[in-house]
């Protein structure tokens, strides 16, 4: 009975903890133009969150942004067909404990954009479209928060928890960027920055909760 009190205590303790890390994306998302300004900002500009501002031509790419999509899927793939192992574990091994948490991430980054929309339509006045975005940023920590709770208690080490969050990488992030890319005629430097800055967003949440949820694991084994 103690060492679920634990658990649950810890489990809000680190997710209360690692949303304000993703507090400042909701700034970053609301900075979306709608769709009658497709070709970006009024002035033209955006508001960097980690490259420099000279670090690449500020320009759209459809071959290096289809590189980069080659590159995530295509070695996701022959990592599956060839059944190679990361870190002791094979590609199916990640994500079958993962495939609802993966799911739920990627509907989760559509409905922003589906809540923006029907915002720019009208449908959702914008007091509440800022408010359902709020909620949806704590419902994608939350996703992997519980995500990376569950394969700790399935015995997954920390290394293996790092790899888990490259996949919610791809099932929030890459998603994202992927919509601001082909829908919002974003430039290759702005999903970059955008894909960069997630990344380090999501695996703040993972590390965070990793750590923890293996120190409590480690703990409550020895109690």
């Amino acid at each position: 009975m103690i060492k679920k009190i634990l658990w649950v205590l810890t489990f809000f303790l680190i997710f209360g903890t690692v949303f304000s890390t993703v507090q400042k994306e909701i700034v970053a998302f609301e900075n979306i133009p709608n769709m009658s300004e497709r070709t970006g900002f009024p002035d033209g500009s955006w508001q960097r969150r980690l490259l420099p501002e000279n670090f690449m031509p500020d320009e759209r790419n459809d071959v290096a942004f289809g590189i980069f999509l080659f590159m995530v899927f295509g070695s996701l793939t022959v990592a599956w067909l060839m059944r190679k192992k990361v870190y002791g574990k094979k590609l199916g091994e990640y994500v079958k404990p993962l495939r609802f948490y993966l799911l739920t991430g990627f509907l989760t980054a559509c409905s922003q954009y589906i809540t923006l929309e029907l915002s720019n339509l009208g449908f959702i006045p914008l007091q509440e479209f800022s408010t359902i975005i709020q909620a949806t940023q704590l419902l994608w920590a939350l996703i992997v928060v519980t995500a990376v709770y569950a394969i700790v208690k399935k015995g997954f080490k920390f290394r293996q928890v790092l790899f888990a969050g490259l996949l919610f990488d791809v099932s929030i992030m890459v998603t994202k960027v992927c919509i601001r890319y082909f829908f919002y005629a974003k430039t290759i430097f702005y999903v970059v920055d955008r894909m960069l800055y997630g990344t380090v967003l999501v695996m703040l949440v993972v590390v965070a909760s990793g750590l923890g949820f293996i120190y409590l694991k480690v703990g409550m084994e020895n109690i």
